[in-house]
C-alpha cells in the first residue's frame, strides 16, 4: 500500500478565506483515485501517484461556482502539502492524515 492511500483532513487556503475539506486517496501503483469532499461538494479525483507525490484534477466550489483545479503535492509522514491551480490563481493546501 502506498503512503498516499488514506484520508487526510485538509485546509484550502484561498484569497477569499480558508475552507476545510477531506481528501480520500486510493493509490494503486501510479494510478490515483478517490474524492475531495467539502461541506458543499464531493468531487471524484483521478490522477497520478509517484512515490509520495500526487497530481490530480478536481472540481472545487468557489464564490463563482464550481471550477476545475489542478492539484499537485506530496505527503511526508502524515503531513500533506499541495498547491491548487485554478483559473483565478493559486491556493495552498495543508493537512494531516486522519486517524
Amino acid at each position: 500500500m502506498s503512503n498516499l492511500t488514506g484520508k487526510f483532513n485538509v485546509v484550502i487556503h484561498s484569497p477569499v478565506g480558508e475552507r476545510k475539506a477531506v481528501l480520500d486517496f486510493i493509490a494503486n501503483g501510479t494510478v490515483l483515485a478517490g474524492q475531495l469532499s467539502t461541506d458543499k461538494n464531493v468531487s471524484p479525483i483521478e490522477g497520478t501517484a509517484d512515490g509520495d507525490t500526487f497530481d490530480f484534477n478536481a472540481k472545487v466550489p468557489t464564490p463563482l461556482g464550481k471550477m476545475k483545479a489542478h492539484i499537485r503535492g506530496s505527503i511526508e509522514g502524515d503531513t500533506l502539502t499541495a498547491t491548487a491551480r485554478l483559473t483565478l490563481g493559486e491556493s495552498k493546501i495543508t493537512g494531516q492524515r486522519a486517524i
